[in-house]
């Protein structure tokens, strides 16, 4: 997946919601890996805050973030 999915929050203009997206690999999967976003957008500490969601019975996770409306980041 190549760009993350971006919405307008309604009750807050000058926010965005962001969702990335990730599709697990097979060893993920099978050793119970966690996937976390390391990013400044967020800090770089590896927490429950960045800690990617697993859609239960697929290989697909995300995380979803609220943020500024003028915030440029590269995704890769």
């Amino acid at each position: 997946i190549e760009s993350p999915l971006i919405e307008d929050i309604p009750t807050q203009q000058d926010k965005k919601l962001v969702t990335f997206l990730y599709r697990r690999l097979p060893q993920d999967l099978e050793q119970n890996n966690t996937v976390y976003l390391f990013s400044n957008i967020n800090g770089y500490p590896l927490t429950e805050q960045n800690k990617f969601i697993t859609i239960s019975q697929t290989d697909i996770c995300y995380l979803s973030l609220v943020v500024p409306c003028h915030l440029r980041a590269t995704y890769n």
